[in-house]
């Protein structure tokens, strides 16, 4: 099995690269295929804010929408690390450690800015 991931350089070249994958339960949906909405929960709630009604809808799973990152299959592929060889693992760490340093100069620079 295979799974199709994008990679980018330092540089900012973007390419397509096909590596072996395995199937891994959904972490946002825990494996269940849906989730509460986040329009509903997205800022976070606790019991003292729900009335007994909306507590009992709530865990009922009445306001559950498909999940938003395995659409409702429960799983979702993951590069299989252990397939790969020395090399190619190498170039994806180093692909995804330059992915995550702009990531965070962009988000510094956002707010030298004053931008979020």
């Amino acid at each position: 099995m295979k799974t199709l991931v994008w990679i980018t350089t330092a540089r900012g070249n973007s390419f397509e690269v096909s590596l072996p994958a395995k199937y891994k339960v959904c972490s946002k949906c825990e494996g269940t295929g849906t989730h509460v909405n986040p329009a509903v929960d997205g800022h976070g709630l606790n019991l003292s804010e729900m009335d007994p009604d909306f507590q009992e809808s709530y865990f009922r799973g009445d306001y559950d929408v498909k999940c938003s990152e395995c659409h409702g299959e429960r799983v979702v592929l993951e590069v299989d690390v252990r397939a790969l060889k020395p090399k190619t693992l190498a170039a994806l760490f180093r692909a995804q450690d330059e992915a995550h340093a702009a990531q965070v100069e962009a988000a510094q620079e956002r707010r030298r800015c004053g931008g979020f």
